[in-house]
């Protein structure tokens, strides 16, 4: 068995906090297993064809991970060149539609990780600041508009809670003011990554090792 992989960590903590869904429910490594244990049986096969549902088609759901999870067998070390650890209570914000590869390849390496992973449906800024504080997030996957809207809060929001967990930010290579880059790790005091998924591969294990924004990290 491979030792990244979330079959792994479920054989091994299976009452552990998996997944929070969007509404609240919070699933176990366990449930979530079984979930994909139904993927497997029913109508939706895990393979790209006419007609067929598959991870990039489906909403901000535990069906959608699941079908993703069985999609991609195992996580290969592919958070390590950002200085992401297995499980040490590691915890992954996913705010963007996992009907795109970015946010569902991030978020399903996080479980192969051993990472509970938050889900959001229609990402705001203020729910973003309260799930981090709640739910001690520790790195999530993002890109520039959230940084707007996030530094856009009154002031009286952005202190309102406790963002002391995060880590690591990652950031697709697309264009971003290095004054909005410098204010989101001025206010968070993360290391702010970049992914470059020009290969189209799209997914952690084809990005190049972090990079330093602006002598910020």
């Amino acid at each position: 068995m491979h030792t990244h992989a979330f079959s792994h960590y479920a054989s091994e903590s299976p009452h552990r906090l998996a997944l929070v869904e969007p509404g609240g429910r919070h699933w176990s490594r366990e449930e979530l297993r079984q979930e994909c244990d139904r993927v497997v049986r029913g109508p939706w096969k895990p393979v790209p064809g006419p007609g067929q549902k598959t991870a990039s088609t489906m909403p901000n759901r535990a069906h959608s991970i699941a079908l993703a999870l069985v999609e991609a067998q195992h996580g290969d070390s592919v958070l390590a060149p950002f200085g992401i650890e297995p499980e040490q209570g590691n915890v992954h914000y996913c705010g963007l539609p996992l009907a795109n590869r970015g946010p569902r390849e991030w978020a399903v390496h996080s479980l192969h990780y051993g990472h509970t992973v938050i889900l959001a449906e229609q990402w705001n800024p203020h729910d973003m600041l309260r799930d981090i504080a709640r739910y001690r997030v520790t790195h999530s996957y993002m890109v520039p508009a959230q940084f707007m809207q996030l530094l856009a809060l009154p002031p009286e929001l952005r202190t309102a809670y406790d963002t002391s967990s995060i880590r690591h930010v990652i950031c697709p290579v697309v264009p971003c003011p290095l004054q909005l880059r410098q204010a989101m790790v001025k206010w968070w005091d993360v290391l702010l990554h970049e992914c470059d998924e020009s290969d189209g591969v799209g997914y952690p294990g084809a990005v190049a090792a972090p990079r330093n924004p602006g002598g910020y990290n």
